[in-house]
């Protein structure tokens, strides 16, 4: 049984704090950080890190259980991205790894790993918190939660070294990272007696910045109710039509808005419950849909404000899928649409098309080509959205010819940077720019068709 308690993890005397990170990011670099889009991106691994990971387990199998972890840890190292610090002695090693705005610290000595997150200060008992904590740490594989003698509320992963293998050791510090980070937020949010925690690691964003991508959210939740309301085929009757143009939206405010607390808690809490598998009552889901959306428009300004800040972070939020699971996933979605386009619901057709884009954008990081190339679709259909943004993408408003040269040109350049043989790759890209939906399938069939 998992159980929640006080807990001392670490000892003065034996794991000291480290203060790597108290110049985590100078105001310098934060004016060069460009403005991220989408929730993870494919980090690649150089050969020498891939090396490392086969030694952490060349050693674990050898018993050399501190040296494994060593090597473990200089794996982690993400490329270009200080996320990672590490602190060794004779017979021990101190690591702390950034993950969103909260930090695991990790100690290890000859007989134990000790993993922790700190999420904030408790500052009196509260029966519904105690409650929730219960319930969350038994959705936990590895970690639970517990309460230490100073009042801190902490997410712990531990055990002995034998147990430290690559793998585990990996699944477990990211698992207790993911929740720390997204918990962090929503539990302030939800419980008075809750206090934040000080955290050097979120990247403050400019105010114009927040305003833009809070009128950004009204638009969008505007022109759902507008299609809603005037689009051609009844909604009542085809009840699939609508969950598109929802959803559709919904995973375009996350990639594009990229939300850190409340507002992306509402929109995975969305999807989680469309895709619930004990409810096949399509009525009943999309009920659940429009009452997320309902929730996500009546939160305020100030509110939504503390929840947009930029965030670095060392574990991947979701799954690598390659580029024929991608493709798979496309076909899908253009067999739905076929019944649509046939029919001349194109507005239907374009929410499919986005869709497409923004589900997988939600569910999966994308090999980075092919991100990139589905970034180029969220240009595409949201350019002004870009140009208050000061990013200059080349495409306008209902001009579906300029637009379908400007994306030949980005797209071209992209493989011509990326391929020696590129011109393989330049023969499937047949662009179709007799009207707006008509472009937008066939560049994803290019995406489909793109491998590498």
């Amino acid at each position: 049984m998992i159980l929640i308690g006080y807990y001392p993890l670490f000892s003065h005397s034996k794991c000291k704090h480290l203060n790597f990170f108290s110049n985590f990011f100078n105001k310098e670099q934060e004016d060069k950080i460009n403005i991220p889009f989408g929730r993870t991106f494919e980090n690649l691994k150089s050969r020498e890190q891939l090396s490392l990971w086969d030694l952490a387990i060349s050693s674990y199998d050898s018993d050399q259980f501190l040296e494994s972890i060593q090597h473990f840890l200089d794996y982690m190292k993400a490329v270009n991205m200080d996320l990672v610090q590490i602190s060794k002695s004779e017979n021990k090693l101190e690591a702390q790894l950034v993950q969103g705005s909260r930090l695991v610290e990790l100690c290890v000595d000859e007989t134990y790993f000790r993993a922790r997150v700190d999420i904030a200060e408790i500052k009196e008992d509260n029966i519904g918190l105690m409650r929730r904590l219960l319930e969350s740490s038994y959705k936990l594989i590895y970690g639970r939660y517990c309460i230490q003698k100073n009042g801190i509320l902490s997410i712990v992963f531990d055990g002995y070294i034998q147990e430290a293998a690559p793998n585990k050791l990996y699944e477990g510090l990211k698992e207790i990272a993911l929740r720390a980070d997204k918990e962090d937020d929503i539990l302030l949010d939800d419980f008075t007696v809750l206090e934040r925690l000080n955290t050097k690691y979120n990247i403050e964003i400019p105010d114009h910045e927040k305003e833009i991508k809070f009128g950004f959210i009204k638009k969008c939740l505007d022109d759902l109710s507008n299609k809603e309301n005037h689009v051609v085929i009844d909604l009542n009757k085809f009840t699939g039509a609508h969950i598109y143009l929802i959803l559709s939206t919904l995973y375009k405010i996350d990639y594009l808005i990229l939300p850190q607390g409340r507002l992306m808690d509402k929109i995975e809490f969305a999807h989680k419950k469309y895709f619930d598998r004990n409810e096949i009552d399509l009525g009943n889901k999309t009920f659940q849909l429009l009452k997320s959306i309902r929730d996500i428009n009546a939160i305020n300004k100030s509110d939504l404000y503390k929840e947009l800040y930029r965030v670095n972070h060392v574990f991947p939020i979701s799954n690598l899928i390659n580029t024929s699971d991608l493709a798979n996933s496309i076909e899908v979605e253009f067999n739905a649409m076929n019944w649509y386009y046939d029919n001349r619901y194109f507005e239907i057709c374009e929410a499919i098309c986005d869709y497409i884009v923004g589900s997988n954008f939600f569910s999966h990081t994308i090999p980075s080509l092919s991100h990139k190339l589905m970034h180029y679709y969220y240009e595409l259909r949201e350019p002004q959205f870009f140009k208050e943004l000061g990013i200059d993408t080349g495409f306008a408003i209902d001009q579906t010819k300029n637009n379908a040269e400007v994306l030949k040109k980005k797209v071209l350049q992209l493989l011509i940077d990326n391929f020696e043989n590129h011109k393989i790759y330049e023969a499937n890209l047949q662009l179709n720019d007799q009207s707006n939906v008509d472009l937008l399938v066939s560049y994803l069939r290019f995406i489909q068709n793109f491998h590498y």
